[in-house]
């Protein structure tokens, strides 16, 4: 199956690297972000929902000093179909490209 392309604001991300309670070392680039291509105001047609709600996921370690530029940033993710811990399909980044950096003017007094 080949990647689905998707538009995304990244607008955090952190290294984590750690031992867990089993001594295995746990390693990772945790990153919280909004999938659309724009910060317009959004309300759900079918939800008492305004806005958009972060996405949290984690991707490879290395990805924070190869492929996070910015943040905030606009990237291009490549995203596939997988199954979570609960059985339940999901769509996860696989890879992701730099686009821009976000930025948002500062109000005027």
């Amino acid at each position: 199956m080949s990647a689905m392309k998707q538009r995304g604001i990244i607008l955090s991300a952190s290294q984590f690297n750690f031992e867990n309670k089993d001594k295995e070392k746990v390693k990772g680039c945790s990153v919280r972000a909004i999938i659309a291509d724009n910060l317009a105001p959004y309300k759900d047609p079918e939800k008492p929902n305004k806005g958009r709600k972060p996405a949290k996921f984690t991707l490879p370690f290395d990805f924070y000093d190869t492929k996070i530029v910015d943040a905030p940033g606009m990237y291009e993710f490549d995203m596939e179909l997988a199954i979570d811990s609960d059985g339940n399909m999901k769509l996860v980044p696989i890879d992701l490209k730099f686009i821009k950096p976000l930025v948002v003017a500062k109000p005027k007094e």
